[in-house]
């Protein structure tokens, strides 16, 4: 994964304020989805060498 990706690592939906995945939501109550994912990283390249002094 590149520094300019994202990836969706899952999608569920759970009760309004909920800990855990519900899947049994009630047609009447108030739910969340919820989308986690992860973003790319930036890798940090060691500094390029000096030319030696003359």
């Amino acid at each position: 994964m590149g520094p300019n990706d994202a990836q969706i690592v899952r999608i569920f939906s759970r009760e309004e304020k909920g800990l855990i995945a519900d899947f049994t939501l009630k047609a009447t109550g108030n739910a969340e989805i919820v989308v986690a994912a992860k973003a790319g990283h930036t890798r940090i390249l060691p500094p390029l060498p000096q030319p030696m002094p003359k």
